[in-house]
C-alpha cells in the first residue's frame, strides 16, 4: 500500500513538474552524468543533500548492500550524498536531469534544484568569460608525444593528490587505478602515468576534454600552468 502511494505521489509531481517547467526552470541538462557536470555542481548538491541522501537513495532504488557500503566507506552526510550521485549516475546512464529533478521534488527538496541549476549556470557564465584565455594554448589533440616534457612535467607536478579524481572522471577503471598506485610510489609519478594511459588509450580526445576534467576538479590553476 505504501508502494502505491508513494507511485502515485510521484506522478502527481511529474505532472506538476511538466506544467511548471517552463517557468521555473530556464536552463536544462541534457543529460545527467557525474562527467558532464562541474565539481561545483556536485558539490552544491552534496552539501544541500545531506540526511536526506538515503531517503533519496531509495526512492531510487538503490540497493541496501549498497546504501550499507556508501555509509561504511564515507563518513560524513555529504561525502555519502556525493558518492550515491556518483552511484546512481554510472548505473542510470539513460537518465536525465528531469529525473533527478522530480525526486528531488518528490522529497521537498527544490531548494537542492534551484541551487545547482543557479551553480551551473554561474560556471557555465565564468567559462565563457574566460574562453578566450583558455584557448590562448592550441592542441588539437592530448598525446603525449605531442605535449612538450615541460607541459607533462608541469602536469604531474601540479596535480598530485587530485589524480584520482581526474582519473575516475576521465573513465579511467578502478583496477587500472589500483594499478598505477602499485607500480608509482609518488603521487607526481602517478599523475604523469595517468595522462600518459588516458592519452594512448583516447587518442581522438582533446585538450578541450582534458581542460573539462581539471575544471571539475577545481584545478584551473593546473590549465593556466600547462598553457602558458
Amino acid at each position: 500500500m505504501t508502494d502505491l502511494f508513494e507511485e502515485i505521489a510521484f506522478t502527481d509531481v511529474k505532472n506538476k513538474l511538466e506544467l511548471n517547467q517552463k517557468e521555473n526552470y530556464e536552463y536544462e541538462f541534457e543529460y545527467l552524468k557525474v562527467e558532464k557536470l562541474s565539481r561545483d555542481v556536485i558539490n552544491t548538491f552534496a552539501n544541500e543533500l545531506q540526511n536526506d541522501w538515503i531517503k533519496l537513495a531509495r526512492f531510487w532504488c538503490i540497493s541496501k548492500k549498497e546504501i550499507k557500503r556508501i555509509t561504511r566507506e564515507y563518513k560524513t552526510a555529504r561525502e555519502r550524498s556525493y558518492e550515491m550521485l556518483n552511484s546512481w549516475c554510472r548505473y542510470n546512464p539513460d537518465k536525465t536531469w528531469n529525473d533527478l529533478k522530480s525526486v528531488l521534488f518528490f522529497c521537498e527538496r527544490k531548494d537542492v534544484i534551484i541551487k545547482c541549476e543557479k551553480t551551473f549556470k554561474d560556471v557555465e557564465d565564468q567559462l565563457e568569460l574566460n574562453q578566450e584565455e583558455n584557448n590562448e594554448f592550441k592542441c588539437e589533440y592530448v598525446k603525449v608525444e605531442k605535449l612538450s616534457s615541460d607541459v607533462l612535467n608541469t602536469f604531474a607536478d601540479e596535480l598530485p593528490n587530485d589524480w584520482i579524481k581526474l582519473a575516475r572522471f576521465l573513465g579511467i577503471s578502478r583496477k587500472n587505478i589500483k594499478k598505477v598506485k602499485c607500480k608509482y610510489e609518488t603521487s607526481r609519478d602517478q599523475s604523469y602515468e595517468i595522462l600518459s594511459r588516458w592519452c594512448r588509450n583516447n587518442p581522438d580526445k582533446t585538450w578541450s576534454g582534458l581542460k573539462s576534467g581539471l575544471l571539475f576538479c577545481g584545478r584551473k590553476d593546473v590549465i593556466n600552468k600547462c598553457e602558458r
